[in-house]
């Protein structure tokens, strides 16, 4: 009878340290999409309309009606340790700017380094990004993410 509870508490050991370094793992999510770089190659500036850019990207995450006639595609990647709250490291941005007559204008990707907003990769036709305002805001979120605040209430998290 000594033997069989030797083994459980073996057995019960064993899980429980596969659970310990389970539960020490950094896990990484990612959520939303922007275009690989060879997606965004399709697009061909001063005549791409925007209507093929939904056809050939998908719909962006934020569009004109928000961020005042550019559209952009937002990507977030979160860290998930152990027990701690989940925290995002991580935000990339393309945005697409058009002309009056619906054409696209400017392909830009914006990244973070150090906490700074970097241009990682441009092409333009007209004279440049101007909508830096509206990135500030979409950068200015990283890590103030909770759910409470997404659903309409509660302080952005810290």
């Amino acid at each position: 009878m000594g033997r069989g509870k030797d083994v459980r508490v073996k057995v019960g050991l064993i899980v429980l340290l596969c659970l310990a370094v389970v539960g020490c793992t950094r896990l990484y999510t990612t959520h939303g999409y922007t275009p690989t770089d060879e997606d965004l190659q399709q697009v061909v500036t001063g005549k791409t309309t925007s209507e093929e850019v939904v056809t050939l990207l998908g719909p962006p995450t934020v569009d004109e009606l928000i961020a005042g006639g550019a559209w952009y595609y937002v990507k977030s990647k979160y860290e998930t340790y152990a027990y701690k709250e989940e925290k995002e490291v991580d935000r990339e941005v393309v945005a697409i700017s058009f002309t009056s007559d619906k054409r696209v204008a400017n392909v830009e990707r914006f990244g973070l380094e150090k906490g700074r907003i970097v241009q990682i990769s441009t092409r333009i036709t007209g004279t440049g990004f101007d909508k830096v305002s509206t990135l500030r805001r979409i950068f200015g979120a990283l890590g103030n993410f909770s759910a409470a605040n997404a659903l309409g209430g509660g302080a952005p998290a810290n």
